[in-house]
C-alpha cells in the first residue's frame, strides 16, 4: 500500500498522503491530507509528546522532540504540554537550591511538615485551595484558563516573592507536585551544574553551552560544538535576508 494509504487511524479515518481531508484544528476548514507532512510530529499514530491529529502549517509549531532526539511540528496542544513538560523539568532543576533546609525563602523550609491546604470559602472546590503552614496562610494554588481550554495549576505566595507552576493534570496531582518540591534536599554545586548540562542537552537548549569536558562526554562535546556552529549559520542567514 504504501505511504498513500496507510490504513486508518483508532478514530477509524484513512491515513496517507492520498487522503484529502480538512485540518483536526477545531473551526479550521483548510485543505490537507493525511500524510506524513501534515501529522502531528510528523509520524501517523500517536506517542508520548505527539497526538495522531493532522493539521495545516498555521495550527502547528516547531518543538524539539526529547524522546525521539529530533525536531518537528506540533499541534497547538501537543506543543503546549511539551513546553509544560519542559518548563517542571527546569523548574524541579533550578528549585534544587531552594529546597535546602537553610533556604532563604520561608516558605521552603520544610513546609511539608506543617502544611495544610484549605478549600476557599464561597470558592468552587476544583478551583482554589489555601496553603496553610502552621495555621498560617503562605500562598494559594490556583487554577487558570489557557486558550486552548486547558486547565493549568500554580502557587503563589502571599508575599508574591514566589510562583511556580503545578502543571495541567489535576488539583490533587498540583497538590501532589506542590508538597514534593517543598522538601528540603541537598545537592552540592557540582551535582546541581550537572544537572542543568543535563537537561540542556536532553531538550537541545545548547546555543550557549559552554563545551565543558567536565560535565560533557566527548560526543556530547562534538555534538553541541557542530549545533552551535549550524544555529549561528542559521542566524547569520536569517539576518541578511
Amino acid at each position: 500500500m504504501g505511504w498513500a494509504h496507510c490504513g486508518t487511524d483508532s478514530k477509524g479515518r484513512e491515513i496517507g498522503y492520498a487522503i484529502s481531508a480538512t485540518c483536526d484544528h477545531k473551526g479550521c476548514k483548510e485543505k490537507i491530507d493525511r500524510g506524513l507532512g501534515y501529522a502531528c510530529g510528523g509520524m501517523h499514530g500517536a506517542a508520548d509528546e505527539y497526538c495522531e491529529g493532522y493539521f495545516c502549517e498555521t495550527h502547528t509549531e516547531f518543538r524539539f522532540l526529547p524522546s525521539e532526539e529530533r525536531g518537528q511540528r506540533l499541534c497547538f496542544h501537543c506543543a503546549a504540554s511539551l513546553d509544560e513538560a519542559k518548563l517542571e523539568d527546569y523548574q524541579d532543576v533550578m528549585l534544587d537550591f531552594l529546597r535546602k533546609p537553610e533556604a532563604a525563602h520561608h516558605t521552603f523550609r520544610k513546609i511539608s511538615d506543617g502544611v495544610k491546604f484549605r478549600m476557599l470559602p464561597d470558592r468552587d472546590i476544583i478551583h482554589e485551595r489555601d496553603v496553610l503552614r502552621d495555621g498560617t496562610l503562605v500562598g494559594r494554588i490556583e487554577c487558570a484558563k489557557r486558550s486552548t481550554g486547558e486547565s493549568v495549576w500554580s502557587f503563589h505566595s502571599v508575599d508574591g516573592t514566589l510562583t511556580m507552576g503545578l502543571g495541567s493534570r489535576s488539583l490533587g496531582y498540583a497538590i501532589g507536585r506542590f508538597t514534593g518540591l517543598m522538601e528540603p534536599r541537598v545537592i552540592d554545586a557540582s551535582a546541581h551544574k550537572r544537572a542543568i548540562y543535563e537537561l540542556m542537552l536532553r531538550w537541545d537548549d545548547v546555543e550557549k553551552l559552554p563545551l565543558d569536558p567536565d560535565f560533557m562526554t566527548e560526543k556530547q562535546i562534538d555534538y553541541v560544538g557542530r549545533r552551535q556552529q549550524s544555529l549561528a549559520e542559521i542566524r547569520k542567514l536569517a539576518h541578511a535576508s
